[in-house]
């Protein structure tokens, strides 16, 4: 599979209300506009707002988790 130069994408989202999020972004490699899955495993790159220091291949809620209170802008997602 060919992978493209690292880059940034822009989005906004407005009105959401205050309270406990995660924001998980990945690339769609295989272009079927969905997470695909191995088993439990996300196979294609992620990346979450909140960073995980675990070494498998899914979000976890309990880490990831944060509290929405204002806005937040130029978030940056790793994948």
């Amino acid at each position: 599979m060919k992978h493209k130069k690292a880059g940034k994408v822009s989005f906004k989202i407005d009105s959401i209300p205050k309270g406990t999020y995660v924001i998980v972004a990945f690339q769609d490699v295989i272009k079927n506009q969905k997470v695909d899955y191995e088993g439990m495993y996300m196979k294609e790159p992620w990346g979450t707002y909140k960073e995980d220091d675990y070494l498998g291949n899914r979000p976890r809620w309990d880490i990831v988790k944060f509290n929405l209170e204002k806005n937040i802008e130029g978030i940056k997602i790793k994948l």
